[in-house]
This record gives C-alpha cells, sequence and structure tokens, in this order.
C-alpha cells in the first residue's frame, strides 16, 4: 500500500510494515480463541484499516480518527480509544513537526539519514492509503524511542497469542538499507532491487519471477 515508504519518506527511522503485518496476523491468531471479547476484534478491526484512496477523504478520515470521532471507535471502551488517539496524535504531531521545517527552510537531516530520503524528508505526509495500524506503531515508536516497546504496546492492544514471544531483526530507531552483492560483482541496494531486481538488459524491474543474475555471494 506504500505506506511505510512513505513514513520512511517523512520520518525515518525502521521499517514497520513487515513487523505491522506480522503483528496483525496474531492478533487474528488470538481473535480465533474461545472467548475473545468485541473490544479485541475492533481493535484489530481499526488497526487494519486503511484510509481512502482520494486526497479530501483520506484527509477528513484522519481528522476524524484524530478526533475520537471515527465510526471504526463505535463500540469501543473509551480507555482503548484514548490509547490510540493518544499515539496518533503523536505521530500526527512529528509529521507536522517536519512539514513546518521545510516550510521555515531548516535542516534537512532526518534520524541522521541525508540523501535518497534526505531532501524529501520534510515534505508533508501524504494520508492517501495510510495504514492506521503504521500510523499507530509509529507513534508508540517514537514516543518511547524504542522498537521493542512499541511491539510491546500491540501485543498489550490488539492482543497476540500471549506463548508468543515477538522480536524484530534489527533493533534500530533509523532507517536502514539492505543489500546484497552478488558472485558476479554486482550489487544490489534496497529490498526492492533485491526482490525484484532489473531485467538483464536494464529498463524497468520485474515482476518477480526473474531471478537474481547471479547467486548471492
Amino acid at each position: 500500500g506504500g505506506s511505510t515508504s512513505e513514513i520512511l519518506r517523512v520520518l525515518g527511522g525502521p521499517a514497520i510494515g513487515d513487523i505491522r503485518s506480522r503483528l496483525v496476523r496474531l492478533s487474528r491468531c488470538y481473535l480465533e480463541r474461545p472467548g475473545v471479547g468485541s473490544d479485541e476484534r475492533r481493535i484489530v478491526h481499526l488497526l487494519e484499516h486503511r484510509l481512502p484512496s482520494e486526497v479530501e477523504s483520506a484527509q477528513a478520515e484522519w481528522s476524524k480518527l484524530l478526533e475520537g470521532q471515527h465510526s471504526l471507535y463505535t463500540g469501543l471502551d473509551g480507555a482503548y480509544v484514548q490509547v490510540i488517539q493518544s499515539f496518533l496524535l503523536t505521530f500526527h504531531t512529528e509529521i507536522m513537526r517536519r512539514a513546518v521545517a521545510v516550510d521555515c527552510g531548516l535542516s534537512t537531516e532526518v534520524d541522521g539519514v541525508v540523501g535518497e530520503f534526505g531532501v524529501e524528508a520534510h515534505r508533508r505526509f501524504d494520508f492517501r492509503r495510510a495504514s492506521v495500524g503504521n500510523c499507530f506503531f509509529t507513534g508508540v515508536r517514537l514516543h518511547f524511542g524504542s522498537l521493542p516497546a512499541a511491539i510491546l504496546m500491540w501485543t498489550r492492544i490488539a492482543r497476540v497469542p500471549p506463548e508468543t514471544k515477538v522480536l524484530p531483526s534489527v533493533n534500530a530507531n533509523f532507517m536502514m538499507t539492505i543489500g546484497a552483492e552478488l558472485e558476479n560483482g554486482t550489487r544490489l541496494i534496497g529490498q526492492t532491487n533485491i526482490s525484484h531486481p532489473p531485467a538483464p538488459t536494464g529498463g524497468t524491474k520485474d515482476t518477480g519471477k526473474l531471478p537474481l543474475p547471479s547467486p548471492v555471494k
């Protein structure tokens, strides 16, 4: 849906989309158990939600989420609403701060990242198709300054099976870019270039069916 890349573009930090999707899957496993309450189901449904693909509709929905007036909150215990709302506000405050920074001509360095993302990182956030779960998760991470703390908060509010332990493969609060060196000497930088390498003749990336041009070294 592009939500993770938009968060990276504006805020930097670790890519959290894959973590969030795994947490959602674990939450769904928990929901299959007998005796699960309606609050848990409503929370998971809310965090799975994506904003509309049209700009004005997306911004209108986002405003309702911040104000606690969105229909997704209907029937949800007020304490849960306040927790989710507060971390969405944390996320919103930070993206607004970045927007003000570019308007004022301040530094383009974001979380120590310049260059590929630095110049664009202060542009206004594009809410189209934004994942509410990604925004919530990022708000928690920003508040505590900790990726494990964000994971823990998710497991508490959206529930995952209690016997499950979720650990990030890389525990960092800054953006990291993966790369691969192939046996033929080629270096591929970025997940997209590795999972969808360019066609042998160059040009656009393939559909994921072509193999790497050479084995990983």
